[in-house]
């Protein structure tokens, strides 16, 4: 998996992606297009994944480019990947999404509770 890395993360023939935005919902996105665009992007995705991470453990989160609409300047994106073979997985992936808090300080609180509660898996 990767924390801060511009690598794509590992994935299997089977896996597919729910994104999820570079930053909890509610809050501010960088401003796309700016000189400053990817260095932001990349710290706050960076932060965004690390903290779902903590919040969700076992799931697999992973920061990936967009580049559909064939920009020059690609966008970033955190994106839960699941295995779309496991019925348990998708279903748990779509619940993880459902559930995702909308604010810094929410997740923050989600995934201090779960490090508390699993304090060896964190």
């Amino acid at each position: 998996m990767i924390d801060g890395s511009t690598a794509r993360p590992k994935m299997s023939l089977t896996d597919d992606t729910l994104t999820l935005g570079i930053c909890p919902a509610n809050e501010s996105e960088p401003q796309y297009g700016s000189i400053t665009y990817r260095d932001h992007a990349m710290d706050k995705g960076s932060r965004y994944a690390a903290l779902l991470r903590l919040a969700y453990p076992g799931a697999r989160f992973g920061i990936m480019y967009d580049a559909m609409d064939f920009r020059r300047q690609d966008t970033l994106t955190v994106c839960l990947i699941y295995d779309t073979d496991d019925p348990a997985q998708v279903s748990q992936s779509y619940e993880i999404e459902k559930t995702i808090p909308s604010t810094w300080e929410e997740l923050e609180t989600m995934a201090k509770q779960a490090k508390e509660a699993n304090p060896c898996k964190a």
